[in-house]
């Protein structure tokens, strides 16, 4: 542990940028269903790639899209939660590589979601805060990163351990963050690090693809997705 905040505290400046909130757009037709398994693809018009992943059972898409500071953001949570914080919520980010500081943009994806993470618990939770990196992608060609951090008490009551995922594309950095609400602990909580590894397997094969004219993945990518799956 003592290691991993060693490396979270290196990218401080990465996290004031990148925690802003920010988003992403869905583009059309992307939602394409395979059984339960329905693939979102996100993307910012006229940029080289967007990302397609797996959108988990029981999560739908909540209306409206943000930009904020030249990010995008694209929000999902549980079907069956309807109360105003949700106990789950999954958002797909997008911010253009060229919209940030270039030594921010330059930095690999570890120390960018390592970075975040400890900007949560200065902000969040400096006494009921813990972190587990993941690693690298399964599969993923670019440069990608995943970590798991949690707070065993927030300032809106109760636990929250999120999922972070980067992935470091030609023209912009692509994010995944999965939040899960629980209730409070006594200091900082345990990781399920097993469960949250199998969560973001879930979300795979995660696959940067070039935009077909339609708005959707092209489709050689669409097919190296549906052999993976397989």
């Amino acid at each position: 542990m003592t290691k991993v905040r060693h490396q979270l505290s290196r990218g401080l400046l990465a996290a004031a940028v990148l925690l802003v909130a920010a988003g992403c757009q869905r583009a059309p037709g992307s939602g394409a269903a395979s059984g339960h398994r329905q693939l979102e693809f996100v993307v910012v018009a006229g940029q080289p790639e967007g990302l397609l992943f797996t959108l988990p059972q029981g999560f739908k898409i909540q209306p409206g899209e943000q930009r904020i500071q030249g990010a995008f953001v694209k929000s999902y949570r549980l079907a069956s939660d309807s109360g105003e914080l949700p106990r789950q919520a999954l958002s797909a980010i997008v911010r253009p590589l060229a919209a940030m500081p270039p030594r921010v943009a330059s930095l690999p994806p570890d120390r960018l979601v390592l970075a975040m993470a400890m900007s949560l618990r200065q902000r969040v939770c400096p006494s009921s805060f813990t972190a587990s990196p993941i690693g690298p992608l399964a599969g993923m060609v670019q440069p990608s990163f995943a970590a798991v951090a949690a707070c065993g008490q927030t300032p809106r009551g109760g636990s929250e351990t999120t999922l972070m995922v980067a992935v470091h594309g030609r023209g912009d950095l692509f994010q995944l963050t999965w939040r899960e609400r629980g209730p409070a602990s006594q200091g900082a909580p345990r990781i399920d690090v097993a469960r949250w590894q199998q969560r973001l397997q879930g979300l795979g094969p995660l696959r940067l693809c070039a935009p077909a004219a339609a708005g959707g993945p092209d489709q050689a990518c669409s097919k190296d997705v549906a052999t993976s799956r397989s």
